[in-house]
This record gives structure tokens, sequence and C-alpha cells, in this order.
């Protein structure tokens, strides 16, 4: 994995894991006071929102799972023809395996004709 992709990889599971976990904790006004103060206010705004926090749990959640992902990337302890619900590895476009195949498909489809005498051109 490169550090490009590795940064890529992180800032899509930090988004991931913010938005789950943005709710926890979350008390509304309605269901704080059991009215909502005036000026435009939403019920389900909630109190505190605690983002701080939310962002440092964020942060380290999404550390943790990175490092896994990263883990399984690098060190391959599991394959792709490992997992039963992922197409073999084979099968890809662009592998080399089908690669091989569709060079193997494409020889073995082409007719062998040995060369005849007729084919010669005699305009001489």
């Amino acid at each position: 994995m490169t550090p490009l992709a590795g940064c890529a990889i992180y800032l899509v599971v930090w988004w991931i894991t913010l938005f789950a976990v943005l709710p926890f904790g979350v008390v509304s006004q309605l269901e704080a006071n059991g009215k909502v103060d005036g000026g435009g206010n939403d019920p389900g705004a909630p109190v505190r929102p605690l983002l701080l926090r939310k962002i440092l749990a964020t942060t380290v959640i999404a550390g943790v799972l990175w490092s896994a992902v990263a883990y399984v990337a690098i060190n391959k302890p599991i394959g792709f023809d490992q997992i039963p619900f992922m197409p073999k590895y084979q099968d890809w476009p662009g592998s080399q395996a089908a690669l091989d195949a569709a060079r193997k498909a494409a020889v073995s489809a082409t007719p062998s004709v040995p060369p005849s005498t007729t084919d010669v051109d005699h305009a001489n």
C-alpha cells in the first residue's frame, strides 16, 4: 500500500466512523427541557453536541480500523480467494491468469493450415 493510498483509505474510514459516532450521547432540546427554546431551533437539535469529544473518539476508532485494514493489505494474512463471496482472482480482467487463458484460447482458435504449393505466386 502506497502512502497516498493509506491516507485515502484512512480519510474514508474516518468519515464513515464520524457518521457512526455522531448520534452517541445526543440529547435533544425537547428531551432535555420538555420544550423548545425560541429562535427557530429544531426540536431535535442537541443541547450539547460534544463535537470535540466525538472527533477525538472518531480519530481513535478510525486509527484502529485503519490499522487492521493496513495490516491485511500489507501482510496479506488472508487472500481474496479465501473469502467465499469474492470472485476468483484468476477470473479478474487484466490478471495474468486471465491474460494467459485468453492468449491460449486465441492460439487454439487459430486454424493451423500447412502452407500449400498452390498459394505461391508464380507470376515470373
